[in-house]
């Protein structure tokens, strides 16, 4: 497995491609809300969070 090597402007350990959502982020901020909306928001955490995984998460967990 190979192990990429962050960048000179990327502080932090190396990225591992095969763990990661998104090759290019080293880092993930996750917001968890209280509560879940309902599914009938996800085109809306779509427009609003340019978030499609977790609209698609949300409109499947009803």
């Amino acid at each position: 497995m190979a192990v990429l090597a962050p960048s000179s402007t990327t502080p932090g350990p190396a990225i591992r491609p095969d763990l990661t959502y998104n090759h290019a982020m080293s880092q993930i901020t996750l917001v968890l809300p209280f509560a879940l909306p309902v599914p009938e928001f996800a085109p809306d955490l779509v427009r609003a969070l340019q978030a499609p995984a977790l609209a698609a998460l949300l409109a499947r967990s009803a």
